[in-house]
């Protein structure tokens, strides 16, 4: 199975990955070529800078390219997470996979701030207006930039990360058990 996972800012993207990885599934992210590029051109890895090669190398090569590079590391029968999906060409690109599902969680806007603030990631907005317009780069219309809102639209599972840490791992878990038969509870007892 490969499940896709995107959402907005401090939605809880990275806890499904670090939850699946748990689950033994390997994890990719869609940025991890964007980085090693900032790295060898010698460019600071901030998000400003991953946003704007992603979008350099969409133009070059086409809306799906980060995706395209993913793909070809996916091997018949095991079971993926891959991030950073944020563009519609790239879930076009993996939806090529007959066992791809595409993931959006969501979490209210204030949460995601507050969230924001606690991880202190260099780089991140510090105040609720900063955040709010960092955010709407990624929401382009433009086929080559990010478009987060239009990705969300595409998902087949909406996961709501709203409450404790433990309520979204049990939402996870749910959504495992009700897409892929090894994770249901009666393959899981031996029943």
């Amino acid at each position: 199975m490969i499940i896709g996972v995107t959402g907005y800012y401090c939605a809880g993207k990275a806890e499904v990955a670090k939850f699946l990885k748990g689950e033994k599934f390997t994890h990719y992210s869609l940025s991890d070529d964007i980085r090693k590029e900032l790295k060898k051109k010698r460019k600071k890895l901030s998000k400003e800078n991953q946003i704007n090669l992603g979008n350099e190398i969409r133009e070059k090569s086409g809306a799906g390219e980060l995706a395209k590079r993913v793909a070809s590391r996916i091997k018949p029968k095991k079971d993926y997470v891959i991030t950073s999906i944020r563009n519609k060409g790239e879930v076009v690109e993996l939806m090529k996979f007959p066992d791809f599902i595409l993931v959006n969680v969501i979490s209210p806007q204030m949460n995601r701030f507050d969230r924001t603030k606690k991880r202190n990631r260099a780089g991140d907005p510090k105040t609720f207006e900063d955040f709010v317009k960092k955010e709407r780069v990624e929401f382009s219309e433009i086929s080559t930039k990010q478009q987060l809102h239009l990705v969300g639209r595409m998902a087949d599972i909406i996961i709501n990360n709203n409450k404790s840490l433990e309520e979204f791992h049990r939402k996870i878990d749910r959504m495992l058990a009700d897409w892929y038969p090894r994770f249901h509870p009666e393959a899981r007892n031996g029943d």
